[in-house]
């Protein structure tokens, strides 16, 4: 079976291939098609030559190492060849200059070719045994079947026959090699090198002015986007872990003497024996607090009464005599310039004056004094008092009194004193005002988890003092009062550590759980001051455990994953009961690249 190769060029159009397949002589045309070819850049192209092939009855065949080519070649049921197949002129292992084509004249070919015409084509190797093997026996045949039915459909005359005869007597020698004979081989030589094919130049693509903006664009997009997506963009992950509760309610003792509970006991303050906890043995360390807080507060006040009031000072009793000391009894009599009688409250003793260099230098005392007499007379200025009982001897000039400030409350009628109702107001108040002082103390020395029940507390007021005292006249008057606040506290970590031992003994399944949340309700207590220091309430106990879900295991593997994945990637976990994502931006279906912007939380906001 013999065809003729025809070499495409790169730059040969759809009609310089027609053209050349059209005045080749051989019905069997072998296109042997390079990288780049023009005509290989669209199928349409070779839809056009395999129509004007077929036209001029000739066989279309494609060699090519273009796999896009291949391609079209397929769809167009055109049969490809590989350039092994084609047989090349050999001696002594040397490669020979051979199917290179001699010029031809282009005017007045013919178009239809005879039987004889396949005998002087180049030679193909024998069958190929590879998949695109060529049955050229069978192709022949179609050929000479068009050509029969085209002679048919329009016999050519006697002249046109005897031109296509005279053609072939012509057209034996259609290569270059067929000038030579074959001995004329040994002198054209030329080496491997020099017979592989150049490739041509590949093309250069050119864009545009506005091409290359557009592209410019569309990668300042892409830039911006993988910005955003992996600096800005951010998941929250959030992770429901299965649960189990429990609860009860159970008396819990509480006790100064307790030290701390071990694994699963406490120590008896009694026996100093380990006892065991159980529902029979709940038992915890206690703490006694006792803070204390002086306090003094004006009040006004507002009990309105007749009285008769006396007179009230103090006055500073001076000793010039010797340097004895002198005692002074109560309802001593000090008299002033205008005769009006004071009387010493309390008894004094005035110390001995002292003696200097031979001169008697006074000593004194303060004491109070109060009018002989009620009324308003009484209230004097500052003046100096003289003893009355002291008139005759030599301490009437030695010993005297002076009242450095003047004296008050002298008065009689109507008016405000200082009552029992106002008394006990302000010392309420007092309460009160020391309470929320003492309170603050104690919050200050306790840690966080400590618990003082309302009623474990006891404020006391130990003493008070008014100013003026009770029942005398005055706008207002001062309490000076000690108040001392007594506290039973105790931790309610070990409230939780008792609970928590004892869910754990009665279901064994939550050993293996972490403890997620708790809650305790203590009912009213027993209270006991003394020197015992105990407290005892009930205690409601709900405790919530739950699957321990460790995020550090697969944070690191969700990013970049579709909504989907995710889906199937928590599925695996078993002690996950619900999984909530929120990607921002919303419309983005995946993870964030990067791992720090994705925030994996569990059980929060529950």
């Amino acid at each position: 079976m013999k065809a003729e190769n025809i070499y495409i060029d790169i730059n040969d159009s759809v009609s310089d291939v027609v053209e050349k397949i059209i005045n080749s002589s051989n019905d069997n045309i072998i296109l042997i098609i390079p990288e780049n070819a023009k005509i290989s850049e669209s199928i349409l192209n070779f839809r056009l030559i395999k129509r004007e092939a077929t036209s001029a009855n000739k066989t279309l065949y494609i060699n090519s190492d273009i796999e896009e080519v291949l391609l079209m070649a397929k769809d167009l049921d055109i049969k490809t060849v590989k350039l092994a197949n084609l047989s090349r002129p050999k001696m002594n292992d040397k490669v020979f200059l051979g199917d290179i084509r001699p010029p031809q004249k282009r005017n007045n070919l013919i178009k239809k070719t005879t039987k004889d015409n396949f005998k002087k084509s180049v030679e193909f190797v024998k069958e190929n045994k590879e998949e695109n093997e060529i049955n050229f026996e069978e192709e022949k045949n179609k050929v000479e079947k068009n050509r029969e039915r085209a002679d048919k459909e329009k016999p050519m005359s006697k002249e046109k026959k005897e031109e296509i005869k005279n053609f072939n007597k012509t057209s034996d020698k259609k290569f270059f090699t067929d000038y030579f004979k074959q001995e004329q081989f040994n002198e054209i030589e030329i080496s491997e090198r020099e017979m592989k094919r150049i490739k041509p130049e590949r093309k250069k693509i050119h864009f545009s002015k506005l091409g290359r903006i557009i592209l410019w664009g569309i990668g300042i997009v892409f830039v911006f986007a993988f910005i955003f997506i992996y600096f800005l963009a951010n998941a929250k992950v959030s992770i429901i872990s299965n649960k189990y509760n429990w609860e009860k309610e159970l008396p819990v003792i509480a006790n100064t003497n307790i030290e701390k509970i071990d694994e699963n006991s406490f120590k008896d303050p009694l026996t100093k024996k380990m006892l065991p906890i159980d529902e029979n043995n709940l038992v915890i360390p206690l703490e006694y607090f006792e803070l204390s807080r002086n306090i003094s507060q004006t009040f006004k006040t507002t009990e309105v009464k007749n009285i008769e009031s006396k007179a009230k000072g103090v006055i500073r009793i001076y000793n010039a005599y010797n340097s004895s000391s002198q005692t002074l009894v109560a309802t001593t009599r000090f008299m002033s310039p205008d005769g009006k009688i004071f009387r010493l409250i309390d008894k004094v003793v005035v110390p001995g004056a002292k003696i200097e260099n031979g001169k008697i230098i006074p000593s004194y005392i303060d004491a109070e004094v109060v009018a002989d007499k009620p009324g308003e007379s009484y209230n004097i200025g500052p003046t100096k008092f003289t003893i009355p009982g002291f008139q005759g001897t030599p301490r009437y000039e030695t010993f005297y009194g002076e009242s450095l400030k003047p004296m008050t409350g002298g008065y009689i009628g109507e008016t405000k004193i200082v009552g029992q109702s106002d008394v006990n107001k302000a010392k309420q108040k007092i309460l009160d005002i020391a309470f929320v002082s003492l309170n603050e103390e104690l919050k200050s020395k306790i840690p966080p988890t400590a618990v003082v029940l309302d009623d474990a507390k006891q404020l006391i007021l130990v003493e008070s003092t008014t100013t003026p005292k009770i029942g005398e006249k005055a706008d207002e008057f001062e309490l000076s009062a000690k108040v001392v606040l007594k506290s039973l506290v105790f931790d309610e970590n070990d409230i939780k550590k008792l609970f928590e031992i004892l869910a754990r003994q009665e279901n064994s399944q939550l050993n293996d759980k972490e403890l997620f949340k708790y809650s305790f309700n203590y009912g009213a207590p027993r209270v006991d001051f003394s020197d015992k220091k105990l407290l005892s309430f009930p205690v409601l106990a709900k405790l919530t455990f739950r699957d321990k879900v460790n995020e550090a295991e697969f944070k690191n593997q969700l990013s970049g994953k579709s909504t989907k994945e995710l889906e199937d990637f928590f599925r695996q976990y078993k002690t996950i009961e619900k999984v909530d994502i929120f990607i921002w931006p919303s419309f983005l279906k995946f993870m964030p690249l990067n791992n720090d912007r994705i925030q994996v939380m569990v059980d929060e906001n529950l």
